[in-house]
Parts: C-alpha cells; sequence; structure tokens
C-alpha cells in the first residue's frame, strides 16, 4: 500500500504539472479587444459619416441625400459591428449588477438541493471504493490478485462512460441522466448484498461493471450541477465549491468512523459496502426528482442549428442596418 500510495501520488503531481504548463488556453482577452476596437472605430466611421451629412447640409433643400452614398462609407458590417458592441456593453452592464455576495446563497434553496445530492454522491463513490477491496476478501473470501483487478475493473468502466456524458446531458438533460447514474449504482448494490457469495464470487465483475457506469455518470453529472448553480455569480463560485466539498469531507468522515465502529465487532464488509451507498444514492435520487429542470443548464443545440441561428441574426442585422439607412434618407 505505501508503494501504491507513492506511485499515485506522483502519478498525479505529474498529470497535473502536464495540464498546467502543456494546455494552453485561447486568447479570450485578446480578441475581445480586438472586436471592442473593431467596434469602436466602426461606431466613429458611423459618427464622421453622420456628421459630415448633418454639416454640409446648411441649405436643406439643395441637399439631396443618398442612401446608396451612405451605405458605402458605413457599411452593414460595420453597422451591425456597432449594434453588437453596445449589446455586449449593456450585457456586461446587466451582468455586473446582478453581484450575489457568499453569504447571498444561503438564501437559495437550490444551494442546499445541490449540497445534499452532491454529500451523496460523493459517499457513494468514496464508500464504495473504499470498502470494495475489504469485501472481496471478507465477505466474498477471493483470492488476493482480485484485490487489484475488481477496483481497476470500476475504473476502466468509469472511463469508459465518460466518453457519452456529453451527449447525454445534452439530449436527455441532469435529472435524467443523474436518474439513470443512481439507479444503475443501486442495483449493483443490491446484487452485491442480494447474490453474491464465496461459491460465485467470480459474478462480482459485471456488478462492478454496472458500478463503474453509474458512479462515473453520477459524478460527473453532479459536478455538471454544482457548475449550473454558479452559473454567472464567478465572484462568490469559490465559496459554493467549498462549502459542498466541505459537506463531502464532513459526511464521509463520519460515515467511515461508524463503519469503523461496528466493523470492530463484525468481520462482513457487505452493509459497508451495500447498504450505505445504497442509502446515500437513493437519497440523492429522490432529492434530485425535487429540484425543477429549470435550475440545470438545458440542452445546448446542434451545430448544424447554431449555424442556421447564426444566419439569422446576420440576415436580421442586416436588415436592420438597412432600416437604419433609409431612418437617415428620411432624416
Amino acid at each position: 500500500f505505501r508503494l501504491l500510495t507513492t506511485f499515485i501520488v506522483i502519478l498525479g503531481s505529474a498529470c497535473c504539472a502536464f495540464f498546467m504548463w502543456g494546455t494552453t488556453e485561447p486568447p479570450v482577452s485578446r480578441r475581445g479587444r480586438r472586436r471592442r476596437q473593431k467596434g469602436r472605430a466602426a461606431s466613429a466611421t458611423l459618427r464622421d459619416s453622420l456628421l459630415s451629412e448633418s454639416t454640409s447640409s446648411d441649405d436643406r433643400s439643395s441637399v439631396s441625400y443618398s442612401p446608396e452614398s451612405s451605405t458605402d462609407r458605413v457599411s452593414d458590417d460595420q453597422l451591425a459591428d456597432v449594434r453588437e458592441e453596445e449589446e455586449e456593453e449593456e450585457n456586461e452592464q446587466s451582468a455586473g449588477a446582478e453581484h450575489v455576495e457568499w453569504r447571498d446563497w444561503f438564501r437559495r434553496p437550490v444551494f442546499y438541493h445541490v449540497g445534499f445530492i452532491y454529500m451523496c454522491t460523493r459517499l457513494v463513490v468514496n464508500v464504495s471504493q473504499i470498502y470494495l477491496p475489504f469485501f472481496v476478501l471478507d465477505s466474498l473470501d477471493m483470492a488476493t490478485q482480485h484485490i487489484t483487478l475488481v477496483p481497476l475493473t470500476v475504473y476502466v468502466s468509469s472511463f469508459v462512460s465518460t466518453f457519452v456524458m456529453k451527449a447525454l446531458n445534452k439530449r436527455l438533460g441532469r435529472k435524467v441522466v443523474f436518474t439513470i447514474g443512481a439507479l444503475l449504482c443501486a442495483s449493483s448494490f443490491v446484487y452485491m448484498y442480494c447474490f453474491l457469495h464465496p461459491h460465485n464470487a467470480l459474478l462480482i465483475y459485471p456488478a462492478v461493471v454496472v458500478l463503474g457506469m453509474g458512479n462515473a455518470t453520477i459524478m460527473v453529472t453532479v459536478v455538471s450541477m454544482e457548475a449550473d448553480l454558479v452559473g454567472p455569480a464567478t465572484e462568490s463560485g469559490a465559496f459554493v465549491y467549498g462549502a459542498l466539498s466541505f459537506t463531502d469531507k464532513l459526511s464521509n468522515g463520519i460515515a467511515i468512523v461508524i463503519i469503523q465502529r461496528f466493523r470492530e465487532t463484525a468481520s462482513n464488509m457487505r452493509h459497508a459496502e451495500c447498504v450505505v451507498p445504497f442509502v446515500a444514492a437513493m437519497l440523492a435520487f429522490m432529492m434530485t426528482l425535487m429540484i425543477s429542470e429549470s435550475s440545470f443548464v438545458k440542452c445546448e443545440p446542434d451545430d448544424a442549428e447554431d449555424e442556421a441561428n447564426d444566419d439569422d441574426d446576420v440576415e436580421k442585422r442586416k436588415l436592420s442596418s438597412r432600416k437604419s439607412d433609409e431612418e437617415y434618407s428620411d432624416l
């Protein structure tokens, strides 16, 4: 165990270092500055054009305004950039107006709901993984090599399941996906508690495959719920993540202390491995049903729909710019 722990720490540190120094973030701020500069330039061009039209028309009867000439000087793209810049400034002002302090979260019921779901999810994952080797040895009386093979099967199954999490959350939503994961975990615990014995111990492998799928599903989904809960309130997001993590650590510590207290008198790990995670999964499942779907981020449209929406926006902006030219012509 000492060698395993050392290997895990070294490998985890290497992966963290590779992520920190090997992953480059997109230059969002630089692109934003270029867009703002372009919008300001287009706005200045528009103002100069209108100013020149107004100052050169001292005698209005002698001046004939031509929309085509104005359109030549100020293109539709420039007008769209000006309007887009104004919309971005309005959005920034409205977003800045909604400032959420850390104490404001205590007045939001969804904060307690998501916190309870996160706590139960971590209980399911952590307790089932901690006591799985003891369940293999003490309850099923399997050989020592299965101490590594059974958890490895869980991890491989969890890793494979993560590839479909994005598509499932997009199609089905948070509540449905979490419900599926909780039911997968619960069915695995029921199977291990009722049907696994030393004479058919090898049947644990199908059960842990289902358990790995369920663990990955509920863990990925509940982390997404956390992100949905914080939303644009990033100034107090650290408090939300810290508070939920505190409940996770506290509940896991209490559960393990209670399990160890009873383990001193009973060597059977069946209840610790199956009953405690099963109860936590069912509690998280019931709490998920109490949260409205509007509390979570709705499904995003497909790429084709995104492109269609972008095309519609471009057409609307062009039409709006043409109407603006006609209004300037009337002036």
